[in-house]
């Protein structure tokens, strides 16, 4: 059915998506790169070109922040991945595992997640939200918000989530296309 060449290339994508997922959150594919290549899973070209298909195919997203591209895995990408996740060793899926452990660290070490609230004047509260990244904005929000209560519970639901508010935020621009 598949020649050994395909099977291959199915492999790599789904080790790509695995990554991907793993990680978490968007990322640049230099990160992805920089894991894959160190692990000897996938050799720098066929990921460059597998990035692209996936791209391509709706698997992954990739957003312009700052003048950086970050990829993150669609659900159709997680979909995928669970399909056809038995066709990843369990040894190659722990390699990933044990690298991100380290990657994830250095990101929160790197991303800095901030949520701050203030009255305004009676009946009116600025909420400040945001996710640096390194020296960039990831996002940066300002909202008005009409009481105390909704601008703390804004803040906690940032704290607890920003990463994937953001992702939503970025997913609400996206659609339009």
């Amino acid at each position: 059915m598949f020649n050994q060449d395909s099977r291959v290339e199915v492999k790599e994508k789904l080790i790509l998506l695995y990554s991907y997922h793993a990680v978490g959150v968007p990322v640049t594919g230099e990160q992805i790169n920089d894991i894959l290549l160190s692990l000897n899973l996938i050799e720098y070209f066929p990921l460059q070109q597998h990035t692209l298909d996936l791209v391509e195919n709706g698997m992954l997203e990739e957003h312009d922040v700052d003048d950086e591209h970050l990829y993150m895995i669609t659900d159709q990408g997680i979909n995928t991945l669970n399909f056809f996740k038995d066709r990843i060793s369990a040894a190659i899926t722990g390699k990933i595992d044990d690298v991100m452990v380290g990657v994830k660290k250095d990101m929160k070490k790197s991303r800095l997640i901030k949520a701050e609230h203030q009255k305004i004047d009676e009946g009116n509260y600025m909420v400040d939200l945001s996710i640096k990244e390194g020296p960039y904005n990831l996002v940066k929000l300002t909202l008005s918000v009409p009481s105390n209560k909704t601008a703390k519970e804004m803040c906690q639901q940032w704290k607890d989530d920003a990463v994937g508010m953001y992702a939503k935020i970025i997913e609400l621009f996206d659609s339009g296309e």
